[in-house]
């Protein structure tokens, strides 16, 4: 079988992939159906500095620790900048995106606001929700950035968002318990995890595995391990178009099921505890016309090239 790597260095390359925390200017009072000639022309309006007092909102979401280090970076550029107020508002993550999608589809969202890369193309794909900040370089140093980090939050022609971290998912191994399995080392391939399961079973019994994922963190694996193999991005984000066939997906959820059932040649494997009993779509072999029900493995809905070679609308959802 044709791989772009090894399945043996799987593992080695999962936490590769990165992802952005972002943030974003709001352009005012462009609904849905303004243009990037507008939104243009409200950066232009604010690309010059106020020596009156200025008020200014922004928002985020996230836990106590975000929480907290947002607050002392707003007291430090107060202090900095003493005609400038800054009121935040801030929660946790559950409800926050259809708080956030209402307002920007009001023209009523906070001046500076925290988003999620897919926000880009959600509600700003023509550039009438963000500012472009190409246009106030004279106050926000964009040299702090690499061109790759930017070029992943141009869109529309407009830097319409710049990131604040960058982040990527990476495997945490309790190594005390791994220890009482009888390894010593961590797995490096995927026939190491595979050996993992069947010693966790064989050693520390039916109640311990060397996984333990939730649905999110599965369809992020299957997108990994298709990554891997395929050597192309899961998705077009310009598009909403997928890169992979209906086949090439079923392997990757035929990957994810052999974790909990164990592949043909590791049948003792003990490898996946799931969240949730059922850890895997029921059935599990794509059929084109089923292909929405069946593509259960993320949030957007792509066109999914099937075996017929007509475009199939497939609306993926969590697991």
């Amino acid at each position: 079988m044709s791989k772009a790597i090894s399945r043996r260095d799987f593992l080695k390359v999962t936490g590769a992939v990165g992802a952005a925390g972002l943030l974003a200017a709001c352009g005012g009072n462009g609904g849905a159906a303004s243009s990037t000639a507008s939104s243009a022309a409200e950066a232009a309006s604010v690309a010059g500095l106020s020596s009156d007092p200025v008020t200014l909102t922004m928002s985020w979401w996230g836990g106590e620790s975000r929480h907290n280090a947002y607050q002392e970076a707003l007291k430090a550029f107060s202090a900095e900048h003493t005609t400038i107020t800054v009121n935040p508002t801030f929660a946790a993550w559950s409800g926050w995106e259809d708080t956030m999608s209402t307002k920007f589809a009001g023209g009523v969202a906070e001046d500076v606001c925290q988003i999620n890369w897919n926000w880009l193309y959600n509600y700003s794909g023509n550039g009438q929700t963000f500012i472009d900040l190409n246009s106030v370089t004279d106050y926000l140093d964009m040299s702090q950035w690499d061109d790759a980090k930017l070029g992943a939050c141009n869109v529309a022609n407009a830097q319409q968002c710049v990131p604040i971290s960058m982040t990527g998912r990476i495997f945490y191994w309790n190594m005390t318990t791994f220890n009482k399995a009888g390894i010593t080392e961590v797995p490096a391939t995927e026939d190491d995890l595979f050996a993992a399961g069947k010693a966790f079973q064989e050693k520390l019994g039916d109640d311990y595995y060397p996984l333990h994922l939730g649905a999110y963190d599965r369809m992020i694996l299957m997108v990994f391990y298709l990554e891997s193999k395929y050597g192309k991005d899961w998705a077009d984000p310009t598009t909403s178009t997928l890169n992979y066939t209906a086949d090439e997906i079923a392997e990757g959820i035929d990957f994810i099921k052999s974790l909990v059932d164990g592949p043909r040649h590791h049948a003792a494997a003990h490898l996946l505890r799931c969240k949730r009993r059922r850890c895997y779509p029921p059935v599990h072999r794509v059929d084109h016309r089923q292909a929405g029900r069946l593509l259960r493995v993320g949030f957007l809905r792509y066109q999914v090239r099937g075996r017929s070679g007509r475009g199939e609308q497939a609306r993926l959802h969590r697991w």
